[in-house]
């Protein structure tokens, strides 16, 4: 009789086994980096009701979950190199239990390694990271976007991480959400990329500028930002890249999310969740960052922030890299590298526009007021007064294709003179009357070498410039973004750089 009081006890006690249950494990690697994700597939047949998932690492158990779910596809991101062991505890329809284990290794992340393509909020990295008061798993989807931004862009390291960039930037948050503005100005200066204060809403802007690299920060939906990195072959759907793509699944309204399958065929989805490429993190029970496309007319309708990757680079500095050009010309720029501005010969920049025909500025040259800059479909987008340079991207026919700051824009060939940039250290020297630098007078500068040419600008003595030709009683020189004509007798060169200019 006490024998079979104890043996009725265990079997309150332990849990019984199922006659269905013989359930396994399946994990997409059993050695991975640290920082890359790890699928898991619970097969335990269809009697199967829920599991819950544990994990230990190197013998300490770093997770355990609290309640059970109903997903027995799940994925995990383990952050630290260790011997890790996954355990899951299967409830069946009788209500036995059965507790299935898988052995795992995770190796040190090995440089670009612990990159994903997709930063997720909902992985479980994220929900005990400072950013400001709150922290980066419940409001740091514009800092995601920005660090999703960088690494497309090329820029990586420690401080293009979503923890470094919430610390460095931990001013932009506020109650209510990010100063998105505010994050992306201060991060072009830092990261030498080109944006704009104001949300472009011109569907064929964004186009153009997503054919050429140029990538968008927006509000995907209300208190969640994006970001738009591509544009579909006939140009109607936009590629995004979200690390919280159930929130947005969420709040979407009059608008579809969608995958694009092998043919090239756009798919509707509903839920992140019903794609295969989606991770369900059991830590927090939410859906990964995820890929995937919506219409133009939607992403252009809410506005989009600009993140153009600069098209210059800086050479001969030690190490080639992106530097923002504020003052264009032939012989001397003005650039800002990580907010710090300084001038620089125009041979030590790369051109990575108009690259085949050579790096040239466009003067502008005609005599009217202003010369028209129009957009790609041919609309009047602004305008550049006589005596300005502008980079040239290409010419086609009767149009020179030009950078406005960081916007494209055409102009009319005949309204330009097309200069080729130095290949040769800049001529420098200054403004003088009578060989002196000092004083209040003040010099025309003109549009054409003569005396009757139009007067568009009066530099005061001392004002340095860059000469790129000399004719005549004139020289061709370069200022504050300028190029003009100023008479020979008020140039005061550089005594030993001139003669060595002369000699070769």
């Amino acid at each position: 009789m006490k024998r079979l009081f104890i043996l009725l006890l265990a079997a309150v006690l332990l849990p019984v086994l199922s006659a269905s249950a013989a359930g396994t494990v399946s994990l997409s690697a059993d050695t991975l980096p640290a920082g890359q994700v790890l699928d898991i597939t619970v097969n335990a047949g269809g009697s199967a009701v829920s599991c819950l998932y544990s994990v230990t690492m190197d013998g300490n158990k770093v997770y355990t979950q609290k309640k059970a779910t109903d997903h027995f596809s799940a994925s995990y991101l383990p952050e630290k190199a260790g011997q890790y062991e996954l355990s899951v505890t299967v409830t069946y329809n009788d209500k036995t239990k059965e507790t299935l284990s898988a052995p795992f290794t995770v190796l040190p992340a090995d440089g670009d390694d612990a990159i994903p393509s997709v930063y997720s909020q909902k992985d479980g990295t994220w929900d005990k990271k400072p950013y400001r008061k709150s922290t980066l798993e419940k409001a740091g989807c514009a800092i995601f976007t920005l660090s999703h931004a960088l690494h497309r862009m090329g820029i990586t390291g420690e401080d293009t991480m979503p923890a470094e960039l919430a610390v460095t930037y931990k001013y932009c948050l506020i109650q209510g959400g990010t100063r998105n503005n505010m994050l992306t100005r201060n991060a072009a200066e830092k990261y030498n990329f080109l944006t704009e204060e104001e949300l472009i809403k011109d569907q064929t802007r964004i186009a153009d500028e997503l054919r050429r690299g140029s990538m968008f920060t927006f509000s995907i939906v209300i208190g969640h930002i994006a970001l738009v990195d591509g544009i579909s072959e006939d140009g109607s759907m936009v590629h995004i890249v979200d690390s919280a793509p159930t929130a947005t699944a969420e709040r979407i309204k009059k608008a579809s999310m969608y995958t694009m399958d092998e043919s090239g065929q756009f798919i509707p989805f509903s839920a992140p969740e019903e794609l295969p490429e989606a991770h369900w993190f059991f830590e927090t029970s939410g859906c990964g960052g995820l890929e995937y496309w919506l219409e133009l007319s939607y992403v252009a309708k809410r506005g989009v922030r600009l993140i153009q990757p600069s098209p210059f680079t800086l050479t001969g500095s030690g190490s080639d890299h992106p530097v923002v050009v504020t003052v264009f010309g032939t012989s001397v720029c003005t650039i800002s590298d990580s907010g710090q501005e300084s001038t620089v010969p125009a041979k030590d920049l790369i051109w990575n526009i108009g690259a085949d025909d050579g790096a040239r500025i466009a003067a502008v040259v005609t005599k009217k007021t202003y010369t028209l800059i129009k957009d790609s479909a041919g609309k009047k987008a602004g305008k550049a007064e006589p005596g300005t340079i502008l980079p040239v991207i290409g010419v086609d026919g009767d149009t020179v294709t030009i950078l406005d700051g960081s916007f494209v824009g055409n102009v009319s060939k005949k309204d330009v003179e097309l200069i080729e940039v130095s290949d040769k250290d800049p001529l420098t020297a200054r403004i003088a009357l009578n060989g002196n630098t000092s004083g209040r007078a003040k010099i025309r500068a003109r549009l054409t070498p003569s005396a009757k040419g139009k007067t568009i600008a009066q530099w005061p003595t001392g004002t340095a410039i860059a000469v790129i030709e000399e004719k005549g009683d004139w020289c061709r020189v370069e200022a504050k973004g300028l190029c003009l004509w100023v008479e020979k007798k008020n140039v005061l060169y550089d005594e030993e750089q001139y003669r060595q200019s002369v000699s070769e």
